[in-house]
């Protein structure tokens, strides 16, 4: 589900949710065309679809095809030359949850009731934290919080992570733009997943959620949940790894 924010003219995320992919991406706000390459991002990597679940390589490969074709239309639109996206993107498949992310948009893992981040926020607030100088709730406050360190249509092909993360019966699957993490605590977003009956509800209820307080940015959220029948027999709860 999105939303486009108060105070915005229109929206600039993107999102998909469609067979064994889901994926989100947010237009650089400020720019112009940044809704355009949001939309560019997901449509190369809705079509055609990785076989989930992808290796790394797979993954990294597709984030660069998606960046090419924003800097070809960015080329050929003088207007959109600054243009640029987040983009995280989840395949799930064999029992296993495949991650790609490049910016601020998030994906939580959450499992018991609790949410793991499964994506770091590339931007200069996020950067400071990870250093040791801000704290998790100054760097929400940080004026340079929106300040991202890589996004796709850059002059130069950002660094793309790679998470892998065995699925369980039971998890709970969230990508969202900043709209609803810079509206709602991630132990807000935990509790309210983990007591909707359905994904649709729980999208539903962060989207309004973060509409009631009014969050100033585009609000896009893709739910889902993990069943029994969705994983091989064999696959198991594990750690995370990141590449």
């Amino acid at each position: 589900m999105s939303d486009r924010g108060a105070g915005r003219t229109r929206n600039e995320d993107a999102c998909v949710a469609r067979g064994d992919l889901l994926l989100v991406a947010d237009g650089m706000g400020g720019y112009a065309g940044g809704d355009v390459a949001a939309r560019l991002a997901a449509e190369t990597l809705a079509d055609p679809p990785l076989a989930a679940p992808p290796q790394a390589g797979a993954v990294r490969a597709a984030f660069e095809r998606a960046h090419g074709r924003i800097r070809e239309m960015a080329a050929r639109h003088p207007g959109w030359q600054e243009m640029g996206t987040t983009l995280t993107a989840a395949w799930v498949g064999q029992g296993r949850l495949v991650v790609g992310h490049v910016g601020d948009s998030r994906a939580y893992l959450i499992r018991g009731g609790r949410a793991t981040q499964l994506t770091q926020d590339h931007s200069v607030a996020g950067e400071l934290m990870r250093d040791g100088h801000l704290t998790q709730q100054e760097a929400r406050r940080h004026p340079q919080r929106h300040m991202l360190t890589r996004s796709l249509g850059g002059e130069r092909a950002p660094e793309v992570d790679v998470v892998e993360v065995p699925l369980a019966p039971g998890d709970r699957l969230v990508l969202c733009t900043d709209g609803l993490t810079g509206a709602l605590e991630t132990d807000e977003i935990a509790r309210m997943v983990s007591g909707a009956h359905s994904a649709r509800e729980a999208a539903d209820a962060l989207l309004r959620e973060a509409i009631r307080r009014q969050a100033p940015d585009d609000v896009t959220v893709v739910v889902a949940f993990v069943e029994a029948d969705d994983l091989e027999r064999e696959a198991a709860p594990g750690s995370v790894s990141m590449s």
